[in-house]
């Protein structure tokens, strides 16, 4: 009871005030706060040495989490203070079950002393997070994290370091996430799962733009052909600067049982789908299955991103869940495969896309698979809708608009004209009886399928006149939700 009492998530100098405090009540909650061992079994660096001193006695011989702060500020006196909290703390790395090292500089002269504390041994360790920053021009440090001794060590997490490749904390561990702008070797990372078999969670982020020194992805979808079967891995997050590390991993470890795929690419390859296609593969059936349930799919069209698109794929029957960022250009061949493997299974590919910026409307108004539209961009909506209500002419297809089976438009997160919205609606939906005079004349008008729309706020506010011209137009089916008050079918025969 006492030890909830004193949990708080922030390990503040707060809470150890709290419980110094209480130590001054009575002679009874003195004796029985110093004599709580799992009280004092979290020490922070940014204590003061008393604190850590005490800490230390009253813990006994409790498991210690240990957290480390290394910060550009540390020197002079506060780094004489720090180097002593380190070597404190040292002496008793082998009662360290969790070790969380954060540093924000390389250069300075206290971290050699850093270096070494991250790989004093430490037999019991559990979990290992050691931060630091990035250097430029210099290759991450390769530290025998805990003395490579932590024979118990189930989570590694690392950025800007490297642990040898040869040494036994990877023998084990269940989760493992590396960040780097160094390509690591491609080969090391396939044998980190040739090594922990039992790891479930695998996160790499390689920022760098290499990659071309990857040996080259299998691109048989034999199961003979891969190097390790990762059976119980839940989820793989692969970010990178170049898609030939990735797609060679993907190759080399089968993934069985993966409920969660993330790929984020933020590169300038004119096709990186072409050889990230090898590696992704082996979810193809898993994918099939999902687009087979007609699941609509997500896709995010970010904002100041260069034009980078995320599309994002579920199945809650299969409890699958798949991520890929692309370029648009990428993009683009990546939802024509989806489109292709839906339509080879029977289903219809759909898309409900989240818009963030204008300027992707040109690469994004004629894919047909599109259904759904939501609008998070920052600037006014007229500029969108109008786009929107402009028709396209083709001699072949005749007229037509953007978004060609749109049936669904979110204008929820931003305010939007009701004016601007009329307008757009009435030069979207040509009223029937022009639409047949053209379609007699010859010309086809493909006209989309009729809206649901969603606004921000309540219809009430606004002017009655233009309110009841929205709820009555032909090319509304509902507006916030409520049915439009008519019947009558927008356009011509070539309505969808």
């Amino acid at each position: 009871m006492l030890q909830h009492c004193f949990e708080t998530p922030f390990r503040s100098i707060e809470d150890i005030k709290e419980k110094y405090s209480h130590r001054l009540v009575s002679r009874g909650w003195k004796e029985l706060i110093e004599g709580t061992p799992s009280l004092w079994s979290e020490i922070s660096t940014e204590y003061p040495t008393a604190v850590i001193w005490d800490s230390l006695q009253w813990s006994r011989s409790h498991p210690l989490t240990v957290y480390v702060s290394y910060h550009d500020r540390h020197g002079g006196k506060q780094l004489e203070i720090l180097l002593k909290h380190l070597q404190l703390l040292r002496m008793h790395s082998h009662r360290w079950v969790v070790l969380e090292v954060y540093a924000t500089n390389q250069s300075s002269d206290g971290f050699p002393s850093l270096v070494e504390f991250v790989a004093e041994p430490a037999p019991k360790l559990h979990r290992i997070e050691v931060l630091f920053p990035s250097v430029r021009d210099s290759p991450p440090p390769t530290i025998n994290l805990a003395g490579g001794v932590a024979q118990h060590l189930k989570q590694m997490r690392l950025s800007e370091l490297f642990v040898p490749w040869s040494s036994d904390l990877f023998v084990g561990l269940e989760e493992f996430s590396l960040r780097t702008e160094v390509e690591p070797p491609a080969e090391e990372m396939v044998n980190i799962f040739v090594k922990s078999p039992s790891l479930r969670i695998f996160d790499l982020y390689y920022g760098g733009m290499g990659g071309h020194e990857s040996p080259s992805p299998s691109t048989s979808m034999d199961p003979h052909s891969f190097h390790v079967t990762a059976r119980r891995l839940e989820a793989v997050a692969l970010s990178f600067g170049h898609p030939q590390l990735a797609s060679y991993i993907l190759s080399r470890v089968s993934m069985p049982n993966c409920d969660y795929i993330s790929i984020e690419a933020d590169i300038d390859d004119p096709n990186p789908f072409d050889i990230l296609e090898a590696g992704l593969a082996q979810f193809v059936p898993r994918i099939v299955d999902m687009l087979r349930s007609h699941v609509r799919t997500e896709l995010w069209a970010w904002y100041g991103l260069d034009g980078n698109f995320q599309w994002a794929g579920s199945s809650i029957e299969q409890k699958f869940q798949i991520d890929v960022q692309l370029p648009s250009h990428s993009m683009n061949v990546l939802v024509d495969n989806l489109r292709r493997l839906a339509h080879g299974c029977g289903s219809e590919f759909e898309l409900s896309v989240h818009l963030s910026d204008l300027s992707e409307m040109e690469s994004l108004h004629q894919w047909a698979v599109i259904t759904r539209l939501t609008i998070d961009q920052y600037e006014p909506l007229d500029a969108f809708l109008d786009l929107l209500g402009r028709f396209l002419v083709d001699a072949q297809n005749g007229i037509s608009w953007p978004f060609p089976k749109l049936r669904e438009l979110d204008l929820s997160r931003r305010e939007c004209s009701l004016h601007a919205l009329f307008g757009m609606l009435s030069r979207r939906y040509l009223p029937i009886f022009y639409a047949r005079s053209m379609e007699e004349a010859g010309i086809s008008v493909l006209t989309p399928p009729k809206l649901d729309i969603r606004m921000r706020g309540t219809l009430e506010d606004g002017e009655p006149v233009i309110v009841t011209a929205l709820q009555k137009h032909w090319g509304v089916k509902s507006l916030n939700g409520v049915a439009s008050g008519t019947e009558e079918k927008p356009g011509a025969i070539g309505s969808q």
